[in-house]
């Protein structure tokens, strides 16, 4: 193991951190611990000696650079009437997401190469490149709770979606 080959691994899948012990490679979004001191990741990388690969109940954590990841928050176009046979973005996306929110979403259309993701219901996720149909209604309609995500975290309504520009980011 070594950084240059668990990165690619990482780059692929989109992820912004990944880190490494003497012989795995750890790929995230987020951090889910405090930072220590260097000195703790003291292991020498199996494929490259001189490279450090975490140590004794530790982990050489990197940067993933050179991906496209969307901004989120995202900027709202509005709430919109929503119900799933009249669509107002092109397609609905039918994987299967652990969590709903607009990460999880974004990066779903972002495969597409959509310039338009929409969340609806509280575990819906839509792509498309321009609303087909329908005004923007008042908030009140997009006020579901995202499902099994962070509370307070809306995904549209029963009768909303609630739609946001796919705005990308390079790290």
């Amino acid at each position: 193991m070594a950084p240059y080959l668990c990165l690619p691994n990482c780059q692929v899948l989109g992820k912004r951190f990944f880190g490494i012990t003497k012989n795995k490679c750890y790929c995230g979004n987020d951090l889910l611990t405090l930072k220590i001191t260097p000195n703790r990741c003291n292991q020498r990388c199996s494929a490259k000696e001189e490279t450090r690969c975490g140590g004794l109940n530790a982990m050489s954590v990197y940067n993933v650079t050179g991906i496209t990841i969307p901004l989120v928050p995202a900027p709202s176009k509005g709430c919109f009437l929503w119900d799933p046979i009249e669509l107002v973005l092109n397609f609905e996306m039918k994987e299967n997401f652990p969590v709903m929110n607009q990460e999880n979403c974004a990066r779903s259309c972002l495969k597409k190469s959509t310039k338009l993701f929409g969340l609806a219901n509280g575990n819906r996720c839509y792509c498309g490149n321009k609303i087909i149909r329908g005004a923007a209604v008042t908030q009140d309609y997009c006020n579901q709770q995202c499902q099994n995500a962070q509370y307070g975290l809306k995904c549209g309504g029963s009768l909303g979606i609630e739609i946001f520009d796919l705005v990308l980011i390079k790290v």
